[in-house]
């Protein structure tokens, strides 16, 4: 039963064909009222009146049209498809000889929903709605397959285009059938191509066949004396076009069918069944089978036996042959049905049984193997991946119960020990030799039919497809999730052709990390709720990177680089949770990767790699890393990692893992290479004290945290076609923006390349009214606010590369040696207010010899001297000179805690104001956790 006219909605273009752009969206009641109005009937008058066809074609360029298969984003395009109508137009374009009779007959199909005469006139048009429009070109195969064989019409193969443009037509009598059905694909080419052709003498046992079936429901008919002519109005005309199909013995079923209406004249029956073997365009008299069974005939075939009820033995069943004897055969006879039940399928060498559910082999000349018992093995996809590895997804169909679904790889497919012992850990037992299963092979090449599909590799954006996997559901460029068939498949309409892709299989522990949950959540809530537990500018920056993430390949398309998000910040600061809350972003949380542990390259590489278009986070970074800090670093110019392939010893073949996600960096250290620094956009988190509203707000994101919110992204997907056509102009807008607030200053060109190419997804968003990432909406005061912003940022980063001093390696190593518990306040180092402002007394003289010890030990090199470091602490006070700074100051002895110990005062020590440590060294030795606290921070 097909939907109200009003609930099929499609685009409308105004203007004619050079008009690319939709003008609206309509529904369908709408087209048939236009079409049915005068609106159009002037333009269509002067098409129909072209004198030439060129000028009938000029004419139809200039009407208004539509795109029934659906609506488009931005512009009438296949692949731009944003949301299928379910409709599909179908042009019957040949010149029809009576175009009354004909369209009778179309609009009777009860498939038809509705009908008109098309623009040039004495041509018909059709909509039918479809079943599955999510298999479109499928379903036009079908229907063409349908037609065909109904009609005996071949409808153009440019129909199956779902961008198809309808130029809209004039007729009064527009057909509607409010009780159409919708289209089923009923897999009419498959059986079409595996059809053989018939011979004569088939033909005519078929016709015969046909010919008994009719005269049968005739007799029916006479029996009941039911007149199923309609008062000889369309249906005793559809009846006459369907007869026809029988030939002269048509006609006296046709006048023995009329007879039972009282208005019945022999001459005038004759004059319609003449017309019928003129005009109908019919292939099978079914319509008349139709029209009689809607009259309430029996319309079975003559002398069919009832069905034989469930459990009943009347049907004789072939003896099963033994292990190592050749099958019996059924006799040749023409019941094929006790054949068809007995056998599902065979080859030469193959029989597949159906009630048994078993499978023999042929082994040697003349022995036959049970391979299977109490099941059946299918093929039902060929999965490939990027780099050319074949899988197969194989269907275990038992007895009893539902079909099991496994992926097996091209090399255990291939081997029947490995293919045994995956089959038996879904305690199946298949039993056979590697030549038994070539034999298994050569069946299911090519006796069954399978599809070929994408094997996608990693979770997030597959660009090939544009589709987005998370590890439950696909996601395509609409933002029209794709739940996965039984198999594990999604298959989406690529210009019209179907495409399979095979979902990413993964740990249970990744998948759980990418799974798409129901919550829901907008990304203006998430974003006020972040920036009130973390500050605005600290918020935004971080929230724009994961912005940037989900496009990721846009940016790197535009600028070859991903610049690493580096939070940096002490114990407690909060660095580590606004990480760990974007990762969730793509499904769950992830927890960082511990670079303090012992990663191998290569295996960080594959962390880079398992997913494309996400986050991955590495925390703990530190100055240690050594040649691993070379792969962070190849991470932002996009450069993967190249290894020897394995089994080609002596050869130059290598396999390269390549770097699909965004870097996320924290640590309580500022990069101490210039090189890799420069390759991030540094955010230094350093207050410790939150508010009672920051904690409020902190509370509720590890709820919703803990929740999922890949809800996120998926309101970020169906934006694609926006970032990718306006991303250029915007990365090329921020950076001229930023650079102009940097004149006269020797600041590096790639600070600002970093910048705009982080906020350049934030900027296009925020423009368009997506996301509000300032209290403006308005894009020039947008614009203004991120350039502040990221101006800021790259003046304060810019500042700690420029005076990395002797000083700052010195306080660097400080704040390492505080977070490692060997520092301690009180006893290096104590805090007092003076006024309203907060100093920081240190130690100098131990604190020195701390930091000379490790400073050989990490450098294996001299450290800096001790005056030269005692000179800039005390210009950095505005002293000139350390003698006329230094101070007698009080400490505890290391390792004691009582009273007494703070009574000597330490000569060489220093007051030092704290805001300058932390403005110009980022140095934060406010609080520490407990050593033995190993919560995360």
């Amino acid at each position: 039963m097909a939907k109200p006219l009003n609930e099929y909605r499609f685009h409308f273009y105004r203007g004619g064909i050079d008009r690319k752009k939709p003008t609206e969206v309509i529904t369908l009641a709408e087209l048939v009222e236009k079409i049915r109005s005068v609106f159009y009937a002037e333009a269509i008058a002067r098409v129909r009146a072209s004198e030439t066809d060129a000028q009938r074609k000029e004419r139809k360029a200039e009407l208004d049209y539509v795109t029934v298969s659906g609506t488009f984003n931005p512009y009438r395009k296949a692949k731009n498809l944003y949301q299928h109508s379910s409709l599909l137009m179908l042009d019957f374009d040949k010149d029809i000889t009576d175009l009354e009779s004909t369209r009778l007959q179309l609009q009777s199909d009860p498939h038809c929903l509705v009908g008109f005469e098309s623009p040039s006139g004495g041509r018909f048009k059709m909509i039918f709605e479809l079943a599955q429009p999510d298999r479109h070109l499928e379903s036009f195969g079908d229907i063409a397959e349908y037609i065909k064989q109904t009609y005996g019409y071949q409808l153009d193969a440019s129909g199956c285009d779902v961008s198809r443009p309808c130029y809209l037509s004039h007729d009064p009598n527009i057909f509607v059938n409010p009780n159409a059905q919708p289209y089923q694909i009923k897999g009419l080419v498959l059986k079409a191509a595996k059809a053989k052709p018939s011979t004569i003498q088939q033909e005519i046992r078929n016709a015969s066949a046909t010919y008994k079936h009719a005269l049968a429901v005739v007799e029916r008919i006479e029996q009941a004396q039911l007149d199923i002519t309609g008062d000889y109005s369309q249906e005793w005309l559809l009846i006459a076009f369907s007869l026809k199909t029988l030939g002269e013995d048509g006609r006296d079923l046709f006048h023995r069918v009329s007879q039972l209406n009282p208005s019945y004249d022999t001459a005038a029956t004759d004059a319609k069944f003449d017309n019928a073997l003129a005009t109908s365009i019919f292939t099978t008299p079914g319509k008349f089978f139709s029209i009689a069974q809607d009259y309430g005939v029996d319309i079975s075939k003559p002398g069919k036996k009832e069905p034989v009820p469930a459990g009943s033995t009347t049907e004789a069943v072939t003896p099963e042959p033994a292990d190592g004897a050749e099958p019996e055969l059924p006799s040749q006879e023409p019941d094929r049905e006790k054949k068809r039940k007995h056998i599902l399928d065979s080859s030469d060498s193959v029989y597949y049984y159906l009630e048994e559910c078993k499978i023999r082999i042929k082994s040697g000349k003349a022995t036959f193997n049970t391979i299977a018992e109490n099941f059946l093995l299918y093929v039902k996809y060929q999965t490939e991946d990027e780099y050319e590895n074949l899988t197969w997804v194989l269907e275990i169909r038992p007895q009893e119960g539902d079909p099991i679904y496994v992926e097996v790889p091209h090399d255990d497919f291939t081997s029947a020990s490995r293919l045994k012992k995956l089959v038996a850990g879904k305690r199946f037992a298949l039993k056979l030799s590697d030549s038994e299963l070539s034999e298994l092979h050569g069946y299911l090449f090519t006796r069954t039919q399978f599809a070929k599909a994408v094997k996608v590799i990693r979770y997030g954006y597959h660009q090939p497809s544009g589709v987005f996997f998370f590890a439950n559901v696909a996601v395509d460029r609409k933002g029209v999730q794709i739940v996965p068939d039984e198999f594990g498949m999604v298959c989406i309409d690529d210009a019209g052709t179907p495409v399979h892709l095979s979902m990413p299989v993964n740990n249970r522990h990744k998948a759980k990390r990418f799974t798409l949950t129901d919550h829901r959540l907008t990304l203006n809530t998430f974003f006020q709720k972040y920036a009130d537990a973390h500050g605005h500018h600290n918020a935004l920056i971080p929230f724009c990177f994961y912005l940037m993430s989900v496009f990721r390949d846009v940016a790197i398309k535009h600028k070859n680089f991903s610049p690493i998000l580096f939070l940096k910040g002490g114990a407690g600061t909060g660095k580590s949770s606004m990480a760990r809350i974007l990762t969730s972003a793509f499904g769950r949380k992830q927890e960082g990767v511990n670079l303090k542990s012992k990663n191998t390259e290569s295996a960080l590489v594959k962390l880079m790699g398992q997913a494309s278009n996400t986050i991955i986070w590495f925390d703990e970074f530190h100055n240690e890393l050594g040649s691993t800090e070379g792969l962070l670093q190849a991470a932002y110019d996009n450069d993967g990692y190249h290894l020897s392939k394995a089994g080609t010893t002596g050869s130059n073949e290598t396999d390269a893992m390549e770097i699909f996600s965004a870097l996320a960096l924290t640590s309580n250290y500022i990069p101490a290479n210039p090189i890799f620094f420069s390759r991030c956009v540094f955010v230094p988190i350093t207050s410790q004290d939150k508010s009672a509203e920051q904690r409020v707000a902190f509370d509720q994101l590890e709820a919703w945290q803990d929740e999922g919110l890949g809800c996120l992204t998926l309101e970020l997907l169906p934006h694609r076609a926006l970032i990718e056509a306006e991303y250029p102009a915007a990365y090329d807008l921020l950076y001229r923006h930023i650079k102009a607030q940097f004149v006269g200053e020797k600041v590096a060109e790639r600070f600002f390349a970093n910048m705009a190419q982080l906020l350049a997804v934030g900027y296009i968003l925020a423009c368009k009214k997506v996301i509000g990432l300032t209290e403006s909406d308005q894009a020039r005061d947008i614009l203004a606010d991120l350039v502040q912003i990221g101006a800021d940022n790259v003046r304060r980063q810019h500042r700690i590369m420029a005076e990395k001093t002797a000083l700052s390696v010195f306080f660097e190593i400080i704040q390492q040696l505080y977070d490692s518990y060997m520092v301690h306040e009180e006893v290096h180092f104590t805090f007092r207010k003076v006024g309203n402002e907060l100093m920081i007394d240190l130690r100098f003289p131990q604190l020195y010899q701390l930091y000379a010890l490790h400073y050989r030990r990490t450098y294996q090199a001299a450290p800096a001297d001790r005056d030269e470091l005692q000179t800039e602490i005390a210009a950095l006070e505005g002293y000139p000179d350390w003698d006329s700074f230094k101070q007698q100051i009080r400490f505890k002895r290391d390792g004691e805690d009582n009273g007494q110990s703070d009574s000597t005062p330490v000569k060489g020590a220093c007051r030092v104001t704290y805001s300058k440590l932390v403005e110009k060294y980022n140095f934060v030795i406010e609080e520490r956790k407990p050593k033995r606290n190993n919560t995360t921070d």
